[in-house]
Protein backbone atom coordinates (compact mmCIF):
# COMPACT_ATOMS: atom_id res chain seq x y z
CA UNK A 1 0.00 0.00 0.00
CA UNK A 2 1.24 3.53 -1.00
CA UNK A 3 1.78 5.98 1.91
CA UNK A 4 2.23 9.49 1.03
CA UNK A 5 4.12 10.17 4.22
CA UNK A 6 7.19 8.01 3.80
CA UNK A 7 7.07 8.97 0.29
CA UNK A 8 7.09 12.27 0.85
CA UNK A 9 10.27 11.88 3.46
CA UNK A 10 12.43 9.62 1.29
CA UNK A 11 12.52 12.25 -1.62
CA UNK A 12 12.86 15.51 0.54
CA UNK A 13 16.05 13.26 2.18
CA UNK A 14 16.78 12.08 -1.23
CA UNK A 15 16.62 16.21 -2.45
CA UNK A 16 18.06 17.64 0.64
CA UNK A 17 21.14 14.65 -0.35
CA UNK A 18 21.41 16.51 -3.60
CA UNK A 19 21.77 19.54 -2.88
CA UNK A 20 24.19 19.25 -0.21
CA UNK A 21 26.64 17.38 -3.08
CA UNK A 22 25.48 19.98 -5.50
CA UNK A 23 26.35 22.72 -3.43
CA UNK A 24 29.68 21.59 -1.89
CA UNK A 25 31.19 21.95 -5.33
CA UNK A 26 30.08 25.59 -5.15
CA UNK A 27 32.37 26.66 -2.40
CA UNK A 28 34.57 28.64 -4.94
CA UNK A 29 32.09 31.11 -4.89
CA UNK A 30 33.92 34.37 -3.71
CA UNK A 31 33.08 36.60 -1.24
CA UNK A 32 32.67 33.65 1.53
CA UNK A 33 29.56 35.59 2.85
CA UNK A 34 27.70 35.13 -0.55
CA UNK A 35 28.06 31.45 -0.34
CA UNK A 36 27.12 31.76 3.26
CA UNK A 37 23.77 33.45 2.29
CA UNK A 38 23.03 31.35 -0.23
CA UNK A 39 23.79 28.38 1.72
CA UNK A 40 22.04 29.68 5.29
CA UNK A 41 18.54 29.87 2.69
CA UNK A 42 19.25 26.63 0.65
CA UNK A 43 19.71 24.51 3.58
CA UNK A 44 17.24 25.78 5.95
CA UNK A 45 14.40 22.85 6.59
CA UNK A 46 11.38 22.65 3.96
CA UNK A 47 9.07 20.45 2.35
CA UNK A 48 10.66 20.58 -1.16
CA UNK A 49 7.52 20.08 -2.46
CA UNK A 50 8.51 21.16 -5.97
CA UNK A 51 11.35 18.35 -5.86
CA UNK A 52 9.19 15.51 -4.89
CA UNK A 53 6.41 16.33 -7.51
CA UNK A 54 9.21 16.05 -10.38
CA UNK A 55 10.20 12.57 -8.92
CA UNK A 56 6.54 12.02 -8.77
CA UNK A 57 6.25 12.46 -12.91
CA UNK A 58 9.73 10.68 -13.03
CA UNK A 59 7.99 7.56 -11.47
CA UNK A 60 4.83 7.95 -13.31
CA UNK A 61 6.90 7.91 -16.67
CA UNK A 62 9.62 5.37 -15.25
CA UNK A 63 12.69 7.58 -15.70
CA UNK A 64 15.42 7.32 -12.96
CA UNK A 65 15.65 9.41 -10.04
CA UNK A 66 19.25 10.32 -11.50
CA UNK A 67 17.99 12.04 -14.65
CA UNK A 68 15.70 14.22 -13.10
CA UNK A 69 17.68 14.97 -10.01
CA UNK A 70 19.97 18.09 -11.02
CA UNK A 71 16.06 19.59 -12.33
CA UNK A 72 14.80 18.92 -8.89
CA UNK A 73 17.93 20.73 -7.43
CA UNK A 74 17.46 23.50 -10.07
CA UNK A 75 13.50 24.23 -9.13
CA UNK A 76 14.68 23.79 -5.30
CA UNK A 77 17.11 26.74 -5.68
CA UNK A 78 14.49 28.91 -7.91
CA UNK A 79 12.03 28.17 -5.13
CA UNK A 80 14.44 29.88 -2.68
CA UNK A 81 15.49 32.50 -4.48
CA UNK A 82 12.02 33.39 -4.78
CA UNK A 83 12.13 33.11 -0.87
CA UNK A 84 14.45 35.19 -0.52
CA UNK A 85 13.34 38.31 -2.02
CA UNK A 86 9.81 37.33 -1.08
CA UNK A 87 11.22 38.22 2.61
CA UNK A 88 13.40 41.96 1.78
CA UNK A 89 12.30 45.04 2.93
CA UNK A 90 11.02 46.12 -0.36
CA UNK A 91 8.55 43.30 -0.16
CA UNK A 92 6.59 41.42 2.76
CA UNK A 93 9.75 42.51 4.95
CA UNK A 94 9.59 39.23 6.84
CA UNK A 95 11.49 38.69 10.00
CA UNK A 96 11.39 34.62 9.89
CA UNK A 97 11.30 32.34 7.36
CA UNK A 98 10.72 28.42 8.05
CA UNK A 99 11.65 29.31 11.52
CA UNK A 100 14.61 31.10 10.88
CA UNK A 101 15.88 34.18 11.08
CA UNK A 102 15.43 35.71 7.39
CA UNK A 103 17.95 35.41 5.11
CA UNK A 104 18.37 40.15 4.96
CA UNK A 105 18.36 39.98 8.85
CA UNK A 106 21.25 37.93 9.01
CA UNK A 107 22.69 38.79 5.89
CA UNK A 108 21.60 42.34 5.59
CA UNK A 109 19.42 43.07 2.67
CA UNK A 110 21.96 43.72 0.02
CA UNK A 111 23.66 40.42 0.08
CA UNK A 112 20.66 38.61 0.24
CA UNK A 113 19.63 40.05 -2.54
CA UNK A 114 22.36 39.26 -4.41
CA UNK A 115 22.27 35.42 -2.70
CA UNK A 116 19.21 35.24 -4.42
CA UNK A 117 19.96 36.16 -7.52
CA UNK A 118 23.18 33.84 -7.52
CA UNK A 119 20.81 31.34 -6.50
CA UNK A 120 18.64 31.97 -9.53
CA UNK A 121 21.60 31.96 -11.82
CA UNK A 122 23.21 28.92 -10.30
CA UNK A 123 19.91 26.86 -10.86
CA UNK A 124 19.97 27.87 -14.34
CA UNK A 125 23.75 26.69 -14.74
CA UNK A 126 22.65 23.20 -13.90
CA UNK A 127 19.93 23.34 -16.47
CA UNK A 128 22.59 24.28 -18.79
CA UNK A 129 24.73 20.93 -17.74
CA UNK A 130 21.79 18.14 -18.33
CA UNK A 131 22.38 15.76 -21.20
CA UNK A 132 20.92 17.24 -24.42
CA UNK A 133 20.61 13.46 -25.67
Amino acid sequence: MFNLKDYLKQKQSLINDSLKETWVTSENIEPKILFEAMNYSLSAPGKRIRPVLIFACADVLDIPETDVMPMAAALEMIHVFSLIHDDLPAMDDDDLRRGQPTNHKVYGEAVAILAGDALLAHAFSVLTKLDQN
